[in-house]
């Protein structure tokens, strides 16, 4: 018998009779020895995801109020897991609320990790499954502002899944000092592909709440159509849109080829999703998928003779790192560049102005060779059939042109395999809507 790592997304354990589904999937298959489970999601009766339900709890500083939070909290997983003892779960969410911890930060870290460690609690007691806490396998520090699960993981998972059934949590680890840090937004589909690497599972199995992953998401595209099989690259250039899989977490079974299958929660018999290394391309249809995403903007540098002076990139986007923003991605002509990022990393007062600020100190640029463009949107076209394939770059082009979208710039690197456009975000989903008709209908 061969080895799955199943994980359920939280829209897919956000009620009893879905918890009861998967459950009933998880056991129909004795290879799904070890599954991952995220905090309750959103259902007909909560509009809100219960982990953000836990960042308004860590946010909360009247006593009062905060012990209505918890209590409502409690009161989710309640109706999930009807008759089930709670004050396990309940005690240690409001030890998180008191103990000291050495940063506000990770105060908050510690709160809205609980949700799934709650989850994967009650889960595993439902189950009669082994609770897998993320302490005993994912060591984790922080990394260039970023979490990373470090190689000595891979030691620890082969030595605690090594006989069992487990239910484990997705979202965080643990560092060497035992500091709950969580790995992000949709953070259990990383521990997931972790655990599958670490394991060399046969297949990683993701069961969501759609049949599986579309040509585009279809919440903005009516005529969206299921993908049977996808590169690992081609997801990663398709994660601007709804990504079903967070856009870091293939990495791992990437390196060691594990396929990932993409599966209805609801319906777990259908085909889904197969994401693997390489597959066959069809001649005529170069694109696989399209995706949307609004909310960029791009710090505009310009400057006579720029392209004869050496290191100004590197200066500039120094400035970025210092300032704590992430660069989507560049793009150039030949005395001015472009760094595209998202706009929601501009908090705190006046940020654009700290920004100007820091990046003529010293004499590096003067403020006229700076602009700024906001509210836009990126629309990204990916296959690994564009590689080498002449005029669709001019194809897009025109077809954006005559249903009147302004393209603000192009991005396409040199392995091909996908081609980024930005502009307006009132346009962006007009844009990906056309760009699919043309190409994927």
């Amino acid at each position: 018998m061969g080895l799955s790592v199943a994980k359920w997304g939280g829209s897919s354990l956000s009620t009893q009779q879905k918890i009861l589904e998967a459950q009933k999937v998880m056991a129909a298959d004795g290879s799904r020895r070890v599954v991952v489970v995220s905090a309750a999601g959103t259902s007909e009766e909560h509009t809100i995801k219960l982990t953000d339900d836990c960042y308004a709890l860590a946010a909360e500083s009247d006593t009062a109020a905060m012990g209505l939070k918890v209590e409502a909290i409690i009161a989710r997983y309640e109706a999930i897991y009807p008759g089930q003892n709670m004050d396990g779960i309940k005690k240690e969410l409001e030890s998180r609320l008191d103990v000291e911890f050495p940063t506000r930060a990770l105060r908050t870290e510690a709160i809205a990790a609980w949700g799934d460690e709650a989850q994967a609690h009650l889960f595993a007691e439902l189950s009669e499954r082994i609770y897998a806490d993320p302490a005993n396998f994912l060591r984790v520090a922080e990394v260039r502002g970023r979490i990373a699960v470090l190689p000595e993981s891979y030691d620890m998972m082969a030595k605690f899944f090594s006989d069992g059934e487990f239910v484990a949590p997705g979202f965080s680890g643990r560092t060497v000092d035992g500091i709950i840090r969580t790995l992000g937004r949709s953070g259990s589909d990383r521990t997931q592909m972790e655990i599958g690497a670490g394991l060399n599972a046969d297949v990683c199995e993701n069961f969501t709440d759609q049949l599986g992953v579309y040509t585009a998401d279809p919440r903005l595209v009516e005529n969206a159509t299921l993908i049977s099989e996808i590169t690992y690259d081609e997801m990663r250039d398709l994660a601007l849109g709804a990504g079903i899989i967070h856009a870091q977490a293939l990495h791992p079974v990437k390196k060691k080829g594990i396929p990932v299958h993409v599966r209805s929660a609801s319906e777990p018999n259908l085909e889904g999703t197969l994401v693997v290394y390489d597959r066959q391309a069809d001649p005529d249809r170069a694109i696989v998928g399209a995706a949307c995403k609004t909310g960029y903007c791009s710090v505009d540098i310009s400057q006579d003779g720029m392209n004869d002076q050496v290191g100004v990139l590197a200066d500039v986007t120094r400035v970025f790192k210092d300032q704590g923003i992430s660069i989507e991605f560049p793009t150039s002509g030949i005395d001015d560049f472009s760094l595209v990022f998202h706009q929601d990393q501009l908090t705190g007062r006046a940020p654009l102005n700290t920004l100007y600020k820091a990046l003529v100190k010293g004499g590096l640029l003067e403020m006229d060779d700076i602009s700024f463009q906001d509210n836009m949107a990126c629309v990204v076209v990916a296959g690994k059939g564009l590689v080498g394939r002449r005029g669709t770059l001019a194809e897009i082009m025109g077809t954006l042109g005559d249903t009147g979208i302004n393209v603000r710039f192009v991005s396409q690197g040199p392995k091909e395999r996908c081609i980024v456009m930005g502009t307006d975000a009132d346009k962006g989903p007009l844009a990906l809507r056309t760009l699919h008709a043309a190409y994927l209908e």
